[in-house]
């Protein structure tokens, strides 16, 4: 029979490998998180500077551009490629395609991914070729409101800031940075 404390050394060398298994774990968790998010808000900041090309030209055109940069909405399929991009760069790959969907009623992307690695050797049978998953959604949120002035003249309030946009010899280099038309953020 061995002695006690050999059994104790096992017991507690063998809660140690588990405890280091799901830090391996939460690690790989983790970095799959990082990957999720960077691929989402990819998505959603390639999507909003599309959005604001084709605000431009609705405003260019002489046509209703106002209820796109109060209420966004996607037409047309988005390129995507950042997204599969930055997954890359983390590590991964995307699931699937990013989808285009809504959160509370604005334009929100969703990407899935896996993790390149897995887990790696534990002691927990298994685990060790197990890949991490992840998931996260990005919003897009517009930050303006458009006042008519005179004319076709308009005054646009976006986060504090004013700005005069004019259908008449309007140059789409007049609108300001895509992030101050629209918010990019993670969804809860």
């Amino acid at each position: 029979m061995l002695p006690l404390f050999i059994w104790v050394t096992g017991a507690v060398l063998f809660a140690a490998f588990a405890f280091f298994a799901f830090a391996q774990a939460a690690v790989a968790r983790n970095s799959g998180q990082s990957a999720a998010d960077a691929s989402a808000l990819a998505a959603a900041q390639q999507a909003r500077a599309d959005l604001v090309r084709v605000l431009g030209q609705r405003v260019a055109d002489g046509e209703d551009w106002r209820d796109l940069l109060e209420n966004p909405e996607i037409t047309g399929a988005p390129d995507l490629s950042d997204a599969a991009a930055l997954a890359g760069r983390n590590g991964a790959h995307l699931r699937g395609p990013v989808t285009v969907g809504s959160v509370r009623g604005l334009p929100a992307f969703t990407a899935k991914i896996e993790m390149n690695s897995s887990i790696g050797r534990t002691v927990i049978p298994g685990v060790g070729a197990e890949h991490a998953k992840s998931s996260a959604t990005a919003v897009i949120a517009p930050r303006c409101e458009a006042e008519q002035a005179e004319g076709d003249d308009f005054e646009v309030s976006c986060a504090g800031s004013l700005f005069q946009l004019s259908g008449r010899d309007f140059d789409p280099a007049e609108l300001p940075d895509d992030s101050k038309l629209f918010s990019v953020y993670l969804s809860d």
